[in-house]
Formats: C-alpha cells, sequence, structure tokens
C-alpha cells in the first residue's frame, strides 16, 4: 500500500527551490541545505514526524546540524514545526515533532551573523513557535488537534492534498 503525499509535483517543487534559493542566498550551509532535501524527502514519502536522528542518519550529517537547519527553516518561514506530546498514566510523553514545509516566494533579507571561528553565513534572528498551552505548560492532544485544524485548513486553502 502506497501513501499519497500532502504535496502536489509543482508543491514540491517549489520547496526545494526554496532550500535552493536559501542556499544561494548564503541563508543556509551546504549540510542544512542536505539536512533539509532530505527531511522534505522523508516527509513526501509518508512520515509527517521523523525524528532528527533519523533525518542526520539519512543525510549523514552531524544531529546538530539538522537542529540548527530546522530551526533556521523555522525562523524563515520555510518549516513549521509542530510538538507532538501523548498522555501517558497522567503524564505528557514527548513524540517526535510534526514538519510541515510551506514554499517561500521571497526570503527575508538583511540577517546575518558570523559563527565563531568559522566563515560567516547568514542566519536569521530564531523565533520559538508558539504552541497552545494550559496553565501547567502542557500541550494537551486537544489543543495540538486544534492547530493542526487550523494548520490544514489554511493548507486547503492554498491547494495542498490533505
Amino acid at each position: 500500500m502506497t501513501t499519497r503525499s500532502l504535496y502536489t509535483k509543482q508543491q514540491s517543487n517549489d520547496i526545494v527551490a526554496t532550500i535552493f534559493d536559501a542556499f544561494d542566498n548564503g541563508l543556509i550551509t551546504l549540510h542544512m541545505k542536505q539536512a533539509l532535501i532530505n527531511l522534505f524527502q522523508i516527509i513526501k514519502s509518508g512520515n509527517n514526524s521523523p525524528t532528527q536522528r533519523h533525518v542526520a542518519n539519512k543525510a549523514r550529517i552531524s544531529l546538530r546540524t539538522v537542529s540548527e537547519a530546522i530551526r533556521v527553516a523555522k525562523a524563515l518561514g520555510l518549516v513549521l514545526v509542530v510538538p507532538q506530546y501523548e498522555i501517558v498514566k497522567g503524564r505528557p510523553r514527548r513524540l517526535a515533532n510534526r514538519y510541515i514545509f510551506n514554499a517561500l516566494k521571497e526570503l527575508p533579507e538583511g540577517i546575518s551573523y558570523k559563527r565563531k571561528g568559522r566563515a560567516p553565513y547568514t542566519k536569521p534572528y530564531i523565533k520559538e513557535y508558539e504552541t497552545p498551552v494550559d496553565n501547567s505548560g502542557i500541550v494537551t492532544p486537544a489543543m495540538r488537534d486544534r492547530v493542526l485544524g487550523k494548520l490544514l485548513a489554511a493548507m486547503r486553502e492554498d491547494g495542498m492534498r490533505v
């Protein structure tokens, strides 16, 4: 049984082109580009929530590079990261994040920083994704489903198959 991708062929091409544009403009490094392309290929094949370790092993790069690539892509607006939890015996248990890619028409400009002891590359100011939490700081399944419902509705409006 084959799984259908959430992305049409045109959307897939646009997302890959956006990743290459980010690399060409110096927003991400070569290894970050490899990480994002491998992450997108895994998601396209039907696994919407792969672990970062799985992506790192598939791309043959470090886990730290994968997490940095995802943070930068999040800040650029290229990837939406949705944390997932399940309640086990009354306590939240962390699951792998769900990733939703978005093709950008224009990349942000004027964002750069220099890494210590390394060649400079552009890195955006990283904004943390705000998840809906209750007073205890735990994302409940109902809250997560509400956020995913809004995301899926927005994806449908953009013409994605969901």
